[in-house]
């Protein structure tokens, strides 16, 4: 009889995690659901930063549970709110609750790849129904989506111009994520406003909009740009 390799642990570890925190959930037990989450984004996050060697598969694998772990604590805080009575209420709460659904949802899909645990997908499909909530409170948008100019778009994982590098953003090498990193902003070219924007996030409510004595639209107070990362461990 052969033993678990070092890649069948974690993915043993991960499926009772996600059993203990579905568990919860179903429970309403939101901070015990939240605590496993972050316990779990921590040992993963000790997991990359300790030496694994050249197993990229194992640095890999430690990285999308990560990213899946970070957003299912998105999705347990965004339900434990949207739990209490009158949430929808309230513009704060609501735009907060808008903004933790979307790094869930986006988080969650991108490490779904190859995770046969049903929980995820449940959890998907509650995001969607608490999304599609707000939007028949409160309409469709619209979003802002500005243009920024920046003179430099540097590769996460070897720091070259990403036009000449080879590689892929939002794939892993070596359990570690792509990413273009912008530097040198310059200017704004123009903000417009759209129905289908690149991020959501930046979305425009009704309290943001106002009008003066003159008739004159103007919208405040608004998100235009979200500092969004898939693998943000910091909880």
């Amino acid at each position: 009889m052969t033993s678990d390799t070092p890649h069948d642990e974690i993915q043993a570890w991960a499926s009772d995690c996600l059993d203990a925190i579905e568990t919860d959930f179903h429970d309403a037990d939101f901070d015990a659901a939240n605590m496993r989450c972050k316990t779990a984004v921590k040992h993963c996050a000790t997991m990359l930063a300790s030496d694994m060697g050249s197993d990229g598969a194992l640095r890999t694998i430690a990285l999308i549970a990560g990213i899946l772990f970070r957003g299912l604590a998105d999705c347990v805080h965004a339900a434990h709110v949207t739990a209490r009575v009158g949430w929808i209420q309230s513009p704060k709460v609501v735009e907060e609750v808008w903004q933790v659904l979307w790094d869930a949802k986006e988080r969650i899909s991108y490490a779904m790849a190859g995770c046969t645990h049903a929980f995820p997908q449940w959890c998907l499909e509650r995001i969607d129904a608490v999304i599609n909530h707000i939007k028949e409170s409160f309409g469709d948008g619209p979003y802002v989506s500005p243009e920024i100019v920046c003179k430099q778009l540097r590769c996460s994982i070897c720091g070259q111009d990403m036009r000449s590098c080879t590689h892929l953003p939002g794939s892993i090498y070596q359990g570690r994520l792509c990413v273009g990193i912008p530097g040198e902003f310059e200017t704004i070219r123009f903000v417009s406003m759209v129905d289908d924007p690149k991020d959501p996030r930046c979305r425009v409510w009704p309290w943001n909009v106002e009008a003066d004595d003159n008739g004159t639209i103007k919208v405040v107070d608004t998100t235009m740009l979200c500092s969004f990362r898939l693998d943000d461990f910091d909880l």
